[in-house]
């Protein structure tokens, strides 16, 4: 076995490049997996301790129905429940620089049986929170980062206000920064409620209560006003981290694709690298190796080269998580929650994940490789033709299988309620069918090529069947990116042009004003004299109002709009499946609700069906009249006639006033008149439906911003693939190259031959990618977006798009055959024609 061990390692040690790409490609594809799952699990992971250092000990929160609780009910229950742990808590998001930082209000003198971390903070500290106005505790991790420490003065934006803080210390009191802590800026309640604008108002109340603490529930129902519920905090926390988990578990596919582009190198890489040694092998099994020594031997090597890429792509993944963390962690806050971390953790369990991964994916390309070389005959091995021959035998079989698979791929991939997880499965079967039909493809393109063809393009034409058992492999490699890519451009698009097409449809006035918000916080309301005020300027013929808040259900916290239209007869929202005329006519004149196509979909629920939503006069069952479109956000939307909610909620607060100017009368002259109605104007922000649009798509651009950059690295594991096996035919065709060279072919005719046969092996590879591409791009449209995020769109396909996927295989072919045909341009026809 040392023999055999030593002999197989000098094979790789006189082919450094193909041992190099070949790590390479593995490498690559483990990087990818390992720097989306660190950057996803370093985002739900900093999420999980902010909240547990908010929520302490917490059970249960009291929450208003209306979004806020009067502070008035805390000394109350204080009174009443003297006994039962609780703090008031108010929350809130201030903009310091560039950064986001999370702004939490308590109260010392109740936080320790509930937050104890937050009440350990030193005595001085806590004495200047409670006498000095404006004094906030600030984390040491984000003192460091911000250049400030006691004593300094900070400037917040708060709803496009600024104000000035004064830091009175730190938070985590030990000279060991807290990570859970990040991020966070600590102040008393009343300082908290000024800074954040909510004069005498909570917004949550946070409980201790045991598990069999049945009598105290009791208490809390006959204690608690109408709009307030009590509700389980674990629960909530548990489907705020979800709502992310569709996002994130595309993202881990995308990266699992590359790593499936890397088996295919793997393959390659394995299969050459027994061809080449076919002598040597036959040799040995001469001599007495076995079977089952040569398989191990090669099974063995294969995970040597799985370890080695493996390793080094962890090391590139860490790498990469770094910024790969910035653009995750902006679009969950885009879309989801507000995420204040700056550096990703490194998880053991991830790490380990990916290179398990990585060896696995090594081991099983290289098992038909290893297949091939123990059952094959010592004879039969010397000959070159003998693998060839079997896989032509293969290609059938091949085919067959790869029927097999993409109706099985197409089964889960339309499966009813199957779920996400069935359909990415889906996905992967029907680009791995897709890649087992290939070869033959390649095998019936290449008979096309005529006779009276120029003698140089026949040559590199055949040759490319000739080599089929790598150049089918390669050309399914790239071919799969370059489908990956168009599929998820045509995606793209398709999801562009909806948006575009919904804003249009959606924003019907001229003129938006509202505060700014974040994600999961209810803005404040306007000032009711600037509405009266603003509706009363020349040249405004009509407006809507809109009021948007948070109300808890049995199915969770939803985000509730109140929406008042400036035209009553004309729908103000497209519905799916209805007549839009006769469903926003009922809404108008009957006590029911519309929600949006991803609320719907989440919830598994259809017109007709019955939602409860806690309100101020408590539990109230509400029949769905229609679903709209809508793609704001995956979480959804539920919309209630702005009458209806004041009569129910007590709230007759506007967070949105729309409106709509006369003819002649521009934007600009409208916008300042309004600015100058509040005596808060930087708390404004007064907005064309153009510039919202124009916020919108760029909000869309930075959501696929990832998606975009894991889509080209599919493309570059995928040309290291090709260029590997560009490399091996080259090595292998040297006796044929020489001849040629030595009948008289120039230098620059065997580079042309090289480039000529590149150039066939992308235009099959762009070929075959656009069916592809369009199979994946229909799944994705109208599959696996609709199941992740509850959005269904109009497939749209651009001719550019088709084009350009030929274009970016032949272009990358081309590349990867540079030093190819630079090696054949350096050939000397005596040494290569030389017996080893």
């Amino acid at each position: 076995m040392a023999l055999l061990n030593t002999a197989n390692r000098r094979h790789f040690y006189r082919h450094p490049l193909q041992l190099a790409l070949a790590v390479l490609g593995i490498a690559l594809g483990v990087a990818m997996l390992v720097s989306v799952d660190l950057a996803v699990d370093s985002s739900r992971r900093a999420f999980q301790l902010s909240m547990s250092a908010l929520t302490g000990k917490t059970t249960h929160h009291i929450v208003a129905a209306s979004g806020s609780l009067d502070e008035t009910i805390y000394p109350q229950l204080r009174r009443e429940l003297g006994d039962v742990p609780m703090a008031p808590a108010i929350e809130g998001y201030v903009a310091v620089r560039d950064q986001t930082l999370r702004l939490a209000g308590f109260d010392p003198f109740a936080e320790s049986p509930v937050r104890q971390e937050l009440a350990s903070s030193s005595f001085s500290a806590l004495v200047d929170l409670l006498t000095d106005p404006g004094a906030v505790l600030i984390s040491r991790i984000t003192a460091g980062r911000l250049g400030i420490g006691p004593g300094d003065s900070l400037t917040v934006e708060v709803a496009g206000t600024l104000k000035t803080v004064r830091v009175a210390g730190f938070v985590d009191p030990e000279a060991k920064p807290d990570p859970a802590l990040e991020g966070l800026l600590l102040a008393d309640i009343a300082t908290a409620q000024e800074i954040l604008d909510k004069i005498g108002r909570l917004d949550r109340i946070d409980l201790v209560l045991a598990d069999d603490a049945d009598e105290v529930h009791e208490r809390l129902r006959g204690t608690l006003p109408e709009n307030a519920t009590l509700i389980d905090a674990a629960g909530r926390n548990i489907a705020t981290v979800r709502m992310s988990h569709a996002f994130e578990i595309n993202l881990k596919a995308m990266s699992l694709m590359a790593l499936l582009v890397g088996l295919f190198l793997i393959y390659n890489t394995m299969t050459f690298a027994v061809l080449q040694r076919r002598t040597l092998l036959a040799n040995l099994r001469i001599l007495g190796v076995t079977r089952r020594q040569i398989m191990r031997e090669i099974l063995l090597e294969s995970a040597l080269l799985g370890l080695c890429g493996s390793l080094l792509g962890l090391l590139l993944g860490l790498i990469a998580a770094e910024g790969l963390l910035h653009r995750i962690t902006r679009t969950i806050s885009d879309m989801y929650f507000v995420v204040t971390v700056t550096e990703f953790s490194v998880s053991p369990t991830a790490l380990l994940r990916s290179l398990l991964a990585g060896i696995s994916a090594s081991v099983l390309a290289a098992l038909p490789a290893a297949l091939d070389a123990a059952s094959t005959r010592p004879v039969r091995t010397q000959r070159r033709s003998g693998l060839e021959q079997n896989v032509r035998r293969w290609l059938p079989k091949l085919s067959l299988l790869g029927l097999v698979f993409g109706i099985l791929g197409i089964v889960l991939l339309y499966w009813p309620n199957a779920g996400l997880i069935p359909a990415i499965v889906g996905i992967f079967l029907l680009a791995g069918a897709y890649g087992l039909f290939i070869p033959t493809a390649m095998l019936g393109l290449t008979g096309l090529c005529p006779s009276t063809a120029i003698p140089s393009i026949r040559l590199a034409v055949r040759g490319t069947s000739a080599a089929l058992s790598r150049t089918g492999l390669a050309t399914a490699a790239l071919s799969i990116s370059v489908a990956v890519a168009l599929g998820v451009g045509i995606m793209v698009e398709s999801f562009r042009f909806t948006i575009a097409d919904w804003l249009e449809q959606l924003l019907q006035a001229d003129l938006y004003v509202a505060r700014p918000g974040q994600p999961g916080i209810a803005s404040e309301p306007l000032a009711s004299s600037l509405i009266e005020d603003a509706v009363r300027l020349p040249g405004i013929a009509g407006f809507s109002l809109g009021r948007r808040n948070f109300v808890e259900s049995p199915l969770g916290r939803s985000e509730l709009l109140a929406f008042q239209p400036a035209n009553p007869d004309h729908p103000a929202f497209r519905f799916k499946s209805a007549d839009d005329r006769t469903v926003w006519k009922r809404f108008m004149a009957e006590p029911v609700i519309i929600v949006s196509e991803p609320f719907a979909t989440r919830h598994a629920l259809e017109p007709g069906d019955s939602v409860t939503l806690s309100t101020s006069h408590g539990q109230k069952p509400f029949v769905i009249a229609g679903i709209f479109f809508d793609y704001r956000s995956d979480q959804g939307l539920v919309v209630v006639r702005r009458d209806l909610y004041a009569d129910l909620w007590n709230d007759t607060g506007v967070t949105s006033l729309g409106l709509y100017l006369a003819d002649g009368v521009t934007e600009e002259a409208v916008k300042p008149k309004i600015l100058g109605l509040s005596r808060d104007a930087g708390t404004l922000l007064v907005r064309s439906n153009r510039e919202i649009r124009q916020a919108s798509m760029a909000l869309f651009e930075r959501t696929f911003a990832v998606t975009q950059v894991l889509r080209l690295l599919a493309i570059g594991v995928a040309l290291i693939g090709i260029l590997s096996a560009l490399l091996a035919i080259q090595l292998e065709r040297t006796r044929e190259l020489a001849v040629l060279r030595s009948l008289g072919m120039t230098p620059r005719q065997l580079t042309g031959l090289v480039f000529t046969q590149t150039g066939f092996l992308g235009l099959c590879a762009g070929i075959f990618a656009v069916p592809l591409g369009l199979i994946l791009a229909t799944a994705l449209v109208k599959v696996i977006n609709l199941r992740s995020f509850g959005w269904s769109m109009d497939l749209t396909v651009s001719g550019a798009e088709l084009w350009q996927a030929p274009l970016l295989s032949i272009t990358a072919a081309l590349i990867a055959g540079l030093y190819p045909a630079w090696k054949a341009r350096r050939l000397t026809p005596a040494l290569a024609l030389r017996e080893e």
